[in-house]
């Protein structure tokens, strides 16, 4: 069984991130793809406008180009369920193959704000809160211009 919700958020007050936590709802979307056994995980700002077909030519994906995960393997690689895919998904070991690439437009916020694990809740924490988590579970924080056009990630 992978991280909870509880033993996420567990997690960073151990390193002491600093975050706010929100209650709400369920919300039911999800922004992990995949190509032919190739896992990413694209966490974008809102008003982001990614081309899907110049991101596929940008990460070497040929014609079928990038689409999204079916939704076992959401529950195979990341031990989540539909709509709470976000970067602390690739907490879990079984995620070790998954690329993770975060939208560059976060480090210019104050907060961001993702789903712990689990889509009635949400936690606000700024990059360098989201970095040094990722850096504590062995991942090195990768920024993407995801509107570029050029083919160079």
């Amino acid at each position: 069984m992978g991280f909870s919700k509880d033993q996420l958020l567990d997690r960073l007050q151990e390193l002491e991130i600093d975050y706010s936590k929100y209650e709400h709802p369920p919300v039911l979307t999800v922004e992990e793809q995949d190509k032919k056994h190739r896992y990413y995980i694209v966490s974008a700002m809102v008003d982001t406008k990614v081309d899907m077909k110049v991101l596929s030519q940008r990460l070497g994906l040929g014609k079928g180009g990038i689409r999204m995960a079916p939704e076992e393997a959401l529950g195979e690689l990341l031990q989540v369920s539909l709509g709470c895919v976000t970067p602390f998904a690739v907490v879990n070991e079984s995620s070790r193959d998954v690329s993770l690439l975060l939208d560059q437009k976060f480090k210019n916020q104050t907060r961001c704000i993702f789903h712990p694990l689990s889509n009635d809740v949400s936690v606000s924490l700024n990059t360098l809160g989201l970095d040094k988590f990722l850096k504590s579970i062995g991942r090195d924080p990768v920024y993407v211009d995801l509107e570029a056009n050029t083919l160079n990630l």
